[in-house]
């Protein structure tokens, strides 16, 4: 469809535009550059025309135009191939893993940070509020009776499933329900969703005036998601409804219906893309470089073998032998006396050369035996596959150490740096993502939790609809930073507490514990060590070590003491 035909139809009001498809790439354009492409966009790397790209791009869509139109053009295919990667290859299935285990680990915990004062109640009352959330959350995230639209899952293991799937697809989509089921007291459900279902040749027009639709969502006119056309697909059945069906983004009174969240890359950006994107190539170069080294090495597992000889070339012999192949006559009988070849052949006729272990082969006088081996073409293996996982790694946001386990060439200040800007990447996308789902799902539960008085608000507290934000402010916690000497984080800590540079609240927030939990808990211990009989006296500080270098040649170095004085001097 030409330039013409797509102004025409967009005046005509289409709903839908045809669904492009690229052509195989047997050239690329640099238009249609993509992660497949060389650096100047002219052919496909042949890393990748060994692998069967999915070129058939149906996003929908013009994507020659509208706000990030390069990431619609890429989206489809980098989805598709992050996904076949991330099961198959062993360093997109690590990056994967290590970046679902340190967002989400087992579950953020909820640290309700009620403001007393905004709120209009007493600090006291604050507190026991903020402890009813708590402890009753806390039995509603664990219960997969209460959470799973399925009843399967509690909600720390769907939040894993969304970014294990965002990671793979760039995209999380999540239906809250409102069902009841067996064995629950509450109705808001939670239904993980796959972003495919979105509708994306829903494009251009939306379904009431001044609406807009691009990749299947849904636009008012000042930009703001009015909804979703979504298909309705069935857990457990093969096919799903070929009609996809206008879906709100929130009801009248401005609860969750459908939650589609994704790193902000492009401005109007309506879909998301995979952040495995730039490390599928060189996860892809790392595992054909392991396949073909494999497949050197297995070559070199075989032989050949030749024998040599001072005699004439072996053409002679032809005479020695019939059109049926064999010899002539018996050593001896050729003209002239003995020939040599004649001898020779009949000799190896009754001999064969045995290639087996513990077997000595016995060779006519002046002959020998080699063996050929296939050499290996490159000997710098080790060092290039380094580099590709570093790359790997780097662009996937994650560091070598993570995802190749190897600390043998790293120290224990390196390995901080290295794991530093990971874990700010770490903390970004877990802002982003984990604790969006956390704060979505809690904030619908907590308006059916506090309507039919499962949370008691205190007498004078406004209601949930006029302070929404002040009932849901809290803080997330996730599992606390792995360090590689517990000693040495906590004598800085220690020293960041004596110095003022921090507080207990953010210390224990850093290690992934809440600080109101750890005093209650310090609090019940205590009372219980003095009610049978122990001492209360707090535990004396360790006596300080003298650090250790971290390796040969580096680290901390032992202060040097200051010199005594002589003599009075």
């Amino acid at each position: 469809m030409g330039i013409f035909d797509t102004i025409r139809r967009f005046a005509k009001g289409s709903a839908s535009l045809p669904v492009p498809v690229a052509a195989a790439p047997s050239g690329l354009s640099a238009a249609k550059a993509d992660f497949t492409a060389s650096s100047d966009g002219t052919h496909q790397r042949s890393i990748w025309a060994r692998y069967e790209v999915p070129w058939n791009l149906s996003a929908g869509g013009p994507y020659a135009h509208g706000n990030g139109s390069f990431l619609a053009r890429e989206r489809n295919q980098a989805k598709a191939v992050a996904t076949d990667l991330s099961t198959s290859d062993p360093t997109l299935a690590t990056i994967t893993l290590n970046g679902t285990t340190h967002a989400v680990g087992t579950g953020l915990t909820l640290s309700s940070k009620l403001d007393a004062k905004a709120l209009g109640i007493t600090p006291e009352q604050a507190r026991e509020l903020a402890g009813q959330l708590e402890r009753a959350w806390k039995r509603y995230a664990e219960s997969p009776d209460e959470v799973d639209v399925t009843g399967r899952h509690d909600l720390h293991q769907l939040v894993a499933g969304a970014y294990d799937h965002w990671q793979r697809t760039g995209e999380v989509l999540i239906g809250m329900e409102w069902r009841r089921a067996a064995n629950a007291r509450f109705r808001t459900r939670v239904n993980l969703l796959d972003p495919d279902l979105l509708d994306v040749r829903k494009t251009i027009t939306g379904p009431g005036p001044g609406e807009y639709t691009y990749q299947g969502v849904v636009f008012d006119a000042n930009g703001k998601v009015r909804g979703y056309f979504i298909y309705d697909a069935t857990i457990g059945h093969p096919l799903k409804n070929p009609i996809s069906k206008f879906v709100p983004a929130t009801t009248s009174w401005g609860r969750t219906r459908i939650f589609h969240r994704f790193q902000l890359q492009a401005p109007g950006q309506a879909r998301g893309l995979s952040p495995l994107t730039p490390a599928l190539t060189p996860s892809k170069a790392k595992d054909t470089l392991g396949e073909f080294t494999l497949d050197a090495a297995l070559v070199q597992t075989q032989y050949a073998a030749t024998v040599e000889s001072e005699l004439p070339p072996q053409s002679a012999l032809g005479a020695l032998r019939t059109d049926d192949g064999l010899s002539t006559g018996t050593p001896g009988a050729a003209a002239g006396g003995v020939d040599p070849l004649e001898m020779r052949a009949h000799w190896y006729g009754q001999n064969k050369i045995a290639m087996k272990p513990g077997v000595v082969n016995a060779l006519p006088t002046g002959d020998k035996l080699r063996i050929h081996r296939s050499e290996t073409p490159n000997s710098t293996f080790e060092s290039f596959d380094r580099s590709i996982t570093r790359s790997a790694a780097k662009a996937a946001g994650s560091s070598f150490e993570d995802i190749s386990g190897d600390f043998s060439q790293t120290s224990f200040s390196a390995s901080r740096l290295a794991t530093e800007t990971p874990h700010r990447i770490i903390m970004r996308r877990r802002r982003d993502i984990v604790e969006a789902i956390y704060k979505m799902v809690f904030a619908c539960w907590l308006e059916e939790a506090i309507e039919t008085n499962a949370i008691k608000l205190p007498r004078n507290a406004p209601d949930f609809y006029v302070a929404r934000d002040l009932y849901t402010e809290a803080k997330w916690l996730g599992q606390g930073r792995v360090v590689a000497d517990p000693l040495k984080a906590a004598q800085a800590t220690a020293l960041e507490l004596e110095e003022g540079l921090t507080t207990k609240s953010d210390a224990l927030a850093e290690r992934g514990l809440d600080f109101e939990t750890v005093l209650e808990e310090r609090k019940a211990e205590r009372e219980a060590e003095i009610a049978a009989g122990f001492s209360p006296d707090r535990p004396k500080t360790p006596t300080s070590r003298t650090p250790q270098p971290d390796d040969e040649g580096e680290g901390d170095q032992p202060q040097p003491t200051k010199p005594q004085r002589k003599n009075g001097r």
